[in-house]
């Protein structure tokens, strides 16, 4: 399959690798997983990292399933941000993860231009929920910083 101009050079390093933890709701990966952009950039989430989709709002699973059940790529790379996000202070914590969310949309028309299961609704649902969820992450880092 021909990838749109827009995503030439687009591409993951390998297949998403890890296991389930003990809890069911947690991804852990194995291994570095990382996409690069067309523009060459990447974004890597590294090994041992835990894969939660926390950041969205769990009203949001009834509308478009939980974080595993599409596009796990977009949330792996996603959670990643979130991660490295939380020891920054909110000011910087709201740039880095708007990045992060920009970049979860990127991978989500990215796999949509190959997957036929992401419906346009569904891919605009899980990014209003990821961002929905970065800036409550946001509001509360704030929030601690001001107390």
């Amino acid at each position: 399959m021909t990838l749109p101009e827009k995503f030439n050079g687009s591409r993951f390093t390998h297949p998403l690798m890890g296991y389930f933890a003990d809890d069911g709701h947690t991804f852990v990966l194995t291994e570095d997983f990382t996409y690069t952009d067309a523009d060459g950039q990447k974004h890597t989430t590294p090994a041992w990292s835990r894969i939660d989709g926390g950041t969205i709002p769990r009203f949001f699973w009834r509308v478009i399933g939980g974080p595993f059940m599409f596009a796990v790529e977009a949330y792996a790379i996603h959670d990643g941000y979130c991660k490295r996000s939380e020891k920054m202070a909110w000011r910087e914590m709201k740039k880095y993860r708007a990045v992060g969310d920009r970049v979860f949309l990127d991978i989500l028309d990215y796999l949509a231009t190959y997957r036929d299961n992401l419906p346009p609704w569904k891919r605009t649902a899980m990014f209003r929920g990821v961002r929905l969820g970065s800036m409550n992450a946001v509001r509360k880092k704030r929030q601690q910083e001001r107390e």
